[in-house]
């Protein structure tokens, strides 16, 4: 019925071929490694645009829809859609007590959770930091290759942390026992991630599923799922005492399940992948009636 495509060289034989197409950008840069190839892809997106068989170009943030705006898509082409996450992994809420016996973690420990890349432009050191400003706190760190927890491993010794384990690699279907068991998760990155002002990263709405108080980076895409004070803490990218201030604060909270609570309802009810294709269905059914299909 219709194409949906995700690598911008296969958009113009979509259109050519006089089918319907959806096409879902997640950057604003279409090959990071050649930049005439990369003009050349985006002139040709651009003009693709404008083709009756394009239903819409799909943005997974607001930032990256007014960027392709920017670019003379037509306004009337564009749609964005956050990424999601899978209902069915986190419908069964587990209190943290029931999780912790799930995954072998301390009953009575503050627990604070990353999960994710630790590559250098992560700065997992942010992480290392709050671990130096709050000693009673167990900071948990899941990801990374051996190579990688090796360096942090030991750049932790070498700060005589003993209050930060990296897990490494663990099972996605064992991924939601470990977001139940935390009191605190983190969702931290530096202006050095290539895609961070358009991004639409996936373990946010993990989090949020996941019905815990979420400490993140404001940065713009992230400030368009999580609002200070109402579903999450967010913190000054480039500084570390308010990462610190807004960490204690989150443990301190008194409406801490209010605000967890809220987290959780708004991935159920925006950013499930069920809604998010709902979205997508109800487009097509739209261009049909345009186009009498």
């Amino acid at each position: 019925d219709f194409c949906f495509v995700r690598n911008s060289s296969y958009l113009r034989a979509c259109i050519n071929s006089k089918t319907p197409t959806f096409y879902e950008s997640h950057n604003n840069v279409l090959h990071p490694r050649f930049k005439l190839f990369d003009l050349f892809l985006r002139k040709m997106l651009i003009f693709s645009s404008k083709s009756s068989y394009l239903i819409k170009l799909i943005s997974i943030s607001n930032t990256l829809k007014d960027y392709w705006i920017s670019q003379d898509v037509p306004k009337t082409k564009t749609l964005d859609l956050h990424s999601g996450f899978n209902t069915s992994e986190y419908e069964n809420h587990l209190s943290k007590s029931e999780a912790r016996i799930l995954t072998s973690l301390p009953i009575d420990t503050k627990i604070a959770l990353y999960t994710g890349s630790l590559s250098e432009d992560r700065k997992i050191e942010n992480i290392l930091f709050l671990a130096n400003q709050n000693k009673d706190i167990l900071f948990l760190v899941i990801g990374g290759s051996e190579k990688q927890i090796n360096y942090y491993q030991n750049l932790s010794n070498s700060q005589g942390l003993e209050n930060i384990e990296f897990l490494g690699h663990i099972p996605h279907n064992m991924i939601p026992n470990y977001l139940f068991s935390a009191d605190i998760l983190l969702a931290l990155w530096s202006s050095e991630v290539p895609t961070i002002n358009f991004c639409s990263p996936l373990k946010v709405f993990e989090y949020m599923a996941a019905g815990r108080l979420i400490l993140a980076h404001s940065f713009p895409t992230i400030k368009e799922i999580l609002v200070d004070g109402l579903n999450a803490y967010l913190a000054n990218p480039n500084d570390l005492n308010d990462l610190d201030k807004n960490f204690k604060q989150a443990l301190n909270d008194k409406n801490e399940k209010i605000i967890s609570n809220m987290a959780r309802k708004d991935a159920f009810e925006k950013y499930s992948w069920s809604n998010r294709v709902d979205n997508i269905i109800q487009e097509f059914e739209k261009y049909k009636k345009t186009y009498n299909l």
